[in-house]
């Protein structure tokens, strides 16, 4: 943070210490709860509409997720990361994804290629705090994979069972189980359609209706995909997630007062532990930066606790999967870094659907296969977009001085470049004869032996005369913060932050007290691509189309009522329409409506 003078400042450290001592007292209070034998904890639990249960290798799995407080089912306010995995009967996760939570929601897709082999699976869902509570409190849907181009399919060759016995035999297990699948009274929508019989390539619209005067908002997915006429497991409806009682203290499975697993309340935690390189004992007090290459907005520090275990939360978005992880000060050589991941899950005895295969199939697989090898041949003419992430310049950087160097005569080294360009900035010699930068302070700040913060393409440089040789033509710009910034314990004299023209400066190697991390980076959510055969769009009468998904709107909203459109493909057949979801206070959405296309 940048330190202020007058009474903005001071209301500023007010709110964050408030809002510091209400987490604490909270948490404090959830532990002394533990330990005074009380029955209630703040608790959630995940729904995930899904676009089908029965997936192709070469088809997408889309999903849209809630993350529910589970009180009254309103939108959670305790975790802001959620966990999705495909797990096989084998105990073994085909994928995990990570996805950032606004208000409880977010969506994601996996895409099966055709490595994956043929098989029941199970997709799991679940918030960290989550898993203080046991697996069986995890959302769990049924999913089959077909992998045609896999010649093994022993998995299925079974004999043919009745499908909706089975399914119904799972969900009372599940329901045995804490999935919360015990039924919920839902929100009457309607959808109203103009007619039920379209033809290829024809629009299709559809009005959503509340039956009643409803005035909250109501957060909604929609799917409109060809009903299955293969067996498949039945996908779970927001009707059958129920609010329930908070969790009781006799159910959790860990020793009292002891959250193993914190809460992502503000973002994703990335967490490690500091150790001395002589004693291997756990350093406290340790200064640890986290910094991402071509990401300055992403640079943080935090303080090792008495364990030696170091906390970032990160709420940012950010592009890249790579991190830098270094123990700041003068005595880091002696120390190193561990990372430390989340226990590995280990899921029990859980009951699969059991698709069988037989002859009688072998048309409809082959049909099906044909067509998305088309649609995959022609999907950059119809492409889903990605939604950028939102950087945000670094607090550091937005008073900045900014010299691009192309505007200037160009010298050979940054140290020139510093001595010729670069106002307020010059080098020094610290106390252990160090080459350093010093940055000349905006009043009323006092220059002080204090060093800045240096950073290369968002990475921190401890030792500044490493920099004063550095092939400045590779430079594109120099920022330069004239302000007191404080990290954690840390103060620095003002800011300086080099970007360079090329591939993303990193430090060569892995030292004891520096780590390269590899991050599972939370899905970047998607623009899906919708299909239009209106007038002004583009020309797609040439292009095939045998979509079976033919909308997918995983985070829509309506009131009271609204209209929705797509337009049919060359299939036909009967598709189905599902819209599932929540109101603002927790009541369930569920509804559906076929068309046929002849």
């Amino acid at each position: 943070m940048k330190i202020r003078s007058g009474k903005y400042w001071g209301l500023f450290k007010i709110k964050r210490f408030c809002q510091g001592l209400f987490l604490f007292v909270h948490f404090t209070g959830v532990s002394q709860a533990a330990q005074d034998g009380q029955a209630n904890f703040p608790s959630e639990r995940i729904y995930v509409h899904v676009n089908s249960s029965l997936v192709f290798a070469g088809e997408y799995l889309l999903y849209s997720l809630y993350c529910l407080d589970n009180r009254d089912l309103s939108p959670s306010e305790i975790s802001k990361i959620a966990y999705v995995e495909l797990i096989g009967q084998d105990n073994n996760s085909v994928f995990k994804q990570k996805l950032r939570l606004t208000k409880g929601r977010s969506h994601a897709d996996f895409f099966v290629p055709t490595s994956v082999p043929s098989g029941n699976y199970k997709l799991v869902a679940y918030t960290q705090w989550m898993r203080n509570f046991g697996e069986g409190h995890f959302f769990k849907q049924d999913i089959t994979i077909i992998n045609p181009y896999n010649g093994d399919q022993k998995v299925f060759l079974k004999a043919e069972m009745d499908t909706l016995s089975a399914v119904q035999g799972i969900r009372g297990r599940l329901q045995d189980k804490g999935n919360g699948l015990t039924g919920n009274k839902p929100l009457a929508v309607k959808i109203d359609l103009k007619k039920d019989v379209y033809e290829p390539r024809e629009k299709v619209s559809f009005i959503l209706r509340a039956a009643t005067d409803l005035e909250m908002e109501c957060h909604i997915s929609i799917a409109v995909r060809k009903v299955d006429t293969l067996p498949h497991a039945n996908r779970i409806s927001a009707n059958s997630v129920s609010g329930g009682k908070a969790t009781k203290m006799e159910s959790f499975p860990q020793k009292q007062g002891h959250f193993p697993h914190l809460p992502e309340i503000r973002g994703e935690l990335i967490f490690g532990k500091v150790m001395d390189t002589k004693t291997n004992m756990p350093v406290a007090g340790a200064v640890v930066s986290f910094s991402m290459p071509k990401h300055g907005a992403l640079f943080k520090t935090a303080l090792t606790d008495e364990d030696g275990v170091f906390y970032f939360s990160v709420q940012e978005e950010y592009e890249l999967d790579k991190a830098i992880l270094q123990v700041i000060g003068a005595e880091r050589e002696n120390h190193q870094i561990a990372i430390l991941e989340p226990q590995e899950l280990t899921f029990g005895d859980m009951q699969f659907y059991n698709f069988g295969l037989s002859n009688k199939m072998e048309k409809q697989l082959l049909e099906r296969s044909f067509h998305n090898q088309i649609e995959n041949a022609f999907f950059s003419t119809k492409p889903d977009t990605i939604r950028s992430a939102r950087l945000e310049r670094p607090f550091f950087l937005q008073n900045s001085i900014s010299y691009n160097l192309d505007d200037y005569t160009r010298f050979a080294t940054l140290k020139e470049t510093v001595v010729e360009i670069i106002d307020h900035l010059w080098i020094a010699r610290d106390a252990f004869g160090n080459q350093v930068f010093k940055v000349r302070v905006n009043p009323p700040y006092a220059e002080s032996d204090r060093k800045p913060l240096v950073l290369v393409d968002g990475v921190q440089i401890q030792q500044h005369g490493d920099l004063l040789d550095f092939n400045a033509r590779q430079i594109e710009k120099i920022q330069l913060g004239r302000d007191r910034y404080v990290f954690g314990r840390e103060v620095y004299e003002g800011a300086i932050s080099i970007e360079t023209t090329n591939d993303p400066y990193t430090p060569i190697a892995d030292a004891t007290w520096l780590k390269h991390v590899q991050l599972l980076r939370p899905q970047s959510k998607k623009n899906y691509f919708k299909q239009s055969y209106g007038t002004g769009g583009p020309n797609m009468k040439r292009i095939p189309d045998f979509r079976y998904q033919l909308l997918w709107s995983p985070e829509g909203t309506f009131q009271k009522e609204k209209e929705f459109s797509f337009y049919t493909s060359d299939i036909s057949g009967k598709f189905e329409i599902t819209v599932e979801g929540f109101t603002s206070d927790g009541t369930s959405i569920s509804s559906k409506a076929v068309i046929s296309v002849r």
